[in-house]
């Protein structure tokens, strides 16, 4: 069927003239993206929604400022299958602002820059764009079986990162670890991505105050995202929740976010125990924090140990080779998200087609499954 390789229809909102310009040429250089319409405000854009056919919105942060939360809800209540990209911005407000949003059901946001810079920039915009136009149309299209799209539609998407594993693709009953762990658990990870801020508000918000295991969390979000995110979660549940600092003593019944620009690993500190390490090297599967970068070291410290790791929904692979490592050096039981209350099905999928999941749970039940698991009821294939 050729509406496989229809390019999503876009509608751009923005007060700036310029910057309508530097997004639609943007959009429309991706591969799978076209603009349909322009907008100068949320009023025109809305209009735009009743009168023709869009499959996605890119809005400015600016525009959503005094009702942005209404317009959310009324996007999404009228068009649900809109996706809402918000596009921030440098101001201090943006990024408590966009957490909001997301958390009325915006797909994800790009990172604006400031006018002057736009130019200059639009390649890495286009770049962002065209990774989250990949995840919607998977998204859109997740219904329908693989012989219906395309292959040479199939392969793209698959080395664009949406889907593509860095371990080879095993049946779940030939590579099952039947992995248990009765209690004990030494540390919880927990790895997340699109759609990866309101899971882990949900998450967190079922965990009780008395765990008594550290959890780590690797959230791909830039850096003073994964700080409010980390001061959000702490304020609202009874978990204690922040952003990790290098040289951070790994406590129980406290939750650190890595930071965002920084990947986070651990290490034996002489006197002090295990303790956080914050590296600004490359990125990692295109990411930076990454979930791989913290498992393998987490492998090499807690060999033996007991670990209870946990993917949320997320695009691309990240996390599935850290899990494999976690497999081969410590007792690593893996719970991954389910397909249907995943955004994007994508790093869960990796690590379950891999063949390295135990369990699948939906989001409402990760949280039991944790302190099942981790207050001596166990975990179990």
């Amino acid at each position: 069927m050729v509406f496989f390789l229809k390019r999503l229809k876009i509608l751009v909102a923005d007060s700036s003239v310029i910057a309508r310009k530097v997004i639609a040429e943007a959009v429309n250089a991706t591969e799978y993206g076209i603009v349909e319409h322009v907008a100068s405000n949320s009023n025109i854009a809305v209009e735009w929604l009743t009168q023709c056919h869009i499959d996605v919105i890119l809005i400015d942060i600016l525009l959503l400022s005094s009702k942005g939360i209404e317009i959310i809800k009324l996007i999404k209540n009228n068009y649900p299958n809109i996706e809402v990209i918000i596009m921030s911005n440098d101001k201090p407000d943006s990024p408590s602002l966009t957490l909001e949003f997301l958390k009325e059901g915006a797909f994800d946001f790009i990172e604006k820059p400031p006018e002057r810079e736009l130019e200059k920039k639009s390649n890495d915009i286009r770049t962002h764009l065209q990774s989250l136009f990949i995840q919607i149309i998977l998204k859109k299209y997740s219904n329908f079986s693989d012989s219906i799209m395309p292959s040479e539609y199939r392969e793209d998407t698959l080395s664009n990162g949406a889907v593509k594993n860095t371990v080879p693709h095993k049946k779940m009953d030939q590579n099952v670890q039947n992995t248990e762990i009765w209690g004990n658990v030494d540390l919880i990870l927990i790895a997340s991505s699109t759609g990866g801020p309101v899971a882990l508000d949900v998450l967190c918000h079922k965990l009780p105050a008395g765990i008594h295991k550290p959890i780590l969390v690797v959230q791909h979000m830039p850096p003073e995202f994964t700080s409010l995110l980390a001061q959000s979660l702490d304020k609202k549940n009874l978990v204690n929740v922040s952003e990790g600092k290098d040289r951070d003593i790994i406590k129980n019944d406290h939750i650190v976010i890595a930071p965002g620009g920084k990947h986070m690993i651990v290490e034996n500190s002489e006197g002090a125990g295990k303790i956080i390490r914050l590296i600004d090297s490359n990125h990692v599967n295109g990411v930076k924090p990454s979930a791989d970068v913290l498992f393998q070291s987490v492998a090499r410290i807690y060999r033996g140990k007991n670990i209870l790791a946990v993917i949320l929904t997320g695009m691309g692979n990240d996390g599935t080779y850290g899990i494999s490592e976690l497999k081969k050096e410590c007792k690593c039981y893996c719970i991954t998200q389910s397909e249907a209350t995943c955004v994007v099905y994508g790093m869960p999928k990796c690590v379950y087609d891999a063949g390295l999941s135990d369990e699948v749970a939906d989001l409402d039940d990760i949280a039991l499954r944790i302190c099942q698991i981790s207050l001596d009821r166990g975990g179990k294939h």
